[in-house]
């Protein structure tokens, strides 16, 4: 990790040797990624960066202000994390039992043995394995709800992390979604399942294929915009 001189922006550093350019990405999980070439030095990935720190700490407001606490999260009491469309603050306590998450009244508490001395790391694992068993249960059980709509049935369902798709469904019938979908309104939720349900009698982006889209969800298009707007903020 790199960070400019002036300590103002701090990034990551990801080396490709499929680009010969350089490539800026903020998200709330990794923060500053920059992407650049097997050759390209310190020097001049400082100087790009530097003249991308307006647009970056822009990209960073905007973010923490979705998310409602600093990203990307160090995963300490206090800070926000979304279920199901709901903003809960996360609170890690002492337990001299398992490791375990629990949603009581706006909190998401998670109970480890030893809080002053486990890196933030180790709460993001037992949340991401949280999750991931939530989203299994309900992605699943939605599924079976507007397949039986369609009358398709899909081969296999599978919960994923997916770097840049909320879904996917394959030529095979079998549809992946990404875990952290989980974090959105149920609405959200229908609307991606509707999405890969439909790819299987339609496998591409044609206009019958959002009709079809269409006449099980009418409002698709506000749902799309929704996750568009709103998704980067589902993220850690």
């Amino acid at each position: 990790m790199y960070a400019l001189k002036n300590g103002r922006v701090r990034y990551t550093v990801e080396r490709s040797n499929r680009i010969s350019g350089l490539k800026i990405t903020v998200d709330a999980e990794r923060g500053v990624v920059v992407t650049a070439p097997l050759n390209c030095g310190t020097n001049v990935l400082d100087g790009f960066v530097k003249e991308k720190t307006m647009w970056i700490r822009e990209r960073l407001q905007h973010l923490e202000n979705l998310a409602g606490c600093r990203v990307p999260r160090e995963f300490v009491s206090g800070e926000k994390l979304f279920f199901m469309g709901d903003q809960y603050t996360l609170l890690v306590k002492e337990s001299n039992g398992d490791q375990n998450v629990l949603i009581q009244d706006r909190e998401i508490h998670v109970a480890i043995s030893d809080v002053e001395n486990s890196p933030g790391v180790v709460v993001k694992n037992i949340l991401v394995k949280w999750y991931k068993g939530r989203a299994r249960q309900l992605i699943n059980a939605r599924v079976d709800l507007f397949a039986a709509t369609i009358e398709q049935k899909p081969t296999a369902i599978k919960i994923k992390q997916q770097k840049s798709r909320w879904g996917s469904c394959s030529a095979r019938g079998n549809l992946n979604f990404n875990w952290k979908l989980v974090m959105a309104p149920i609405e959200i939720i229908d609307y991606v399942v509707v999405h890969e349900l439909c790819h299987l009698i339609r496998l591409d982006h044609s206009a019958e294929f959002w009709h079809l889209v269409a006449s099980l969800m009418p409002d698709y298009k506000k749902k799309r915009q929704w996750l568009r707007e709103f998704g980067p903020a589902l993220n850690f």
